[in-house]
């Protein structure tokens, strides 16, 4: 049970990250603005989980891994329907940021919570159907994404993580136990400051 609802909410993670390429030109189109700013929607979802992902590893040792998935899971499902809700180009790359840091939360210690939950013997069965759950997400999303867009509108592809994020935050919240915090951490903010710059910079750079 606990398996299950980490990868309920850690699926959308992944899925999310690849749906939106298949809808890049109705959200370029929508909103008469070039690709070169448009790309900026998948990308910037990326660079935000990426620079604080071991942030929020951290972050779980000190408060629990079961707080900082739960408040990641129902960060992640408040940004997706803001970014469903976008008026501009500017409003949807800026809630897919806060989405990517919402997302970061829930897969920076998802691990962490299945190794909590199993013994030795089953870990290695469990994380690898985990695993699993990730590769499905991100297979599914272009798939998904390309219904999507040709039945309904692109703000769809953001809505449909809504009533999941609603429905795993329950599940979680009931099912994934607290585990114990570790004394004596503390947070890399420099760390991870540096992490930003360096991948924005590749970034800006490479879009030049």
């Amino acid at each position: 049970a606990i398996l299950a609802a980490v990868m309920l909410g850690s699926i959308m993670g992944p899925l999310d990250g690849s749906i939106v390429n298949t809808v890049l030109p109705a959200i370029t189109d929508y909103f008469h603005t070039d690709i070169s700013i448009a790309q900026w929607v998948p990308t910037v979802y990326l660079l935000t989980i990426s620079c604080l992902i071991l942030l929020y590893g951290r972050l779980g040792d000190m408060i629990g891994y079961r707080k900082v998935f739960l408040y990641g899971l129902a960060a992640f499902t408040v940004t997706s329907a803001l970014c469903g809700f976008s008026q501009s180009i500017w409003m949807l790359i800026t809630f897919r940021a806060l989405q990517g840091l919402a997302a970061g939360m829930m897969m920076s210690v998802a691990f962490a919570i299945i190794t909590a939950a199993f013994p030795p013997q089953e870990r290695g069965k469990a994380l690898g159907i985990y695993a699993i759950s990730i590769a499905v997400g991100l297979g599914l999303g272009p798939t998904l994404g390309g219904l999507i867009a040709q039945g309904l509108s692109w703000r769809y592809v953001f809505f449909i993580n809504v009533p999941v994020g609603i429905a795993a935050v329950f599940w979680g919240a009931r099912i994934i136990p607290q585990t114990a915090k570790k004394a004596g951490q503390r947070l890399d903010v420099l760390g991870a400051f540096t992490a930003f710059v360096f991948l924005i910079s590749i970034l800006l750079y490479a879009n030049r």
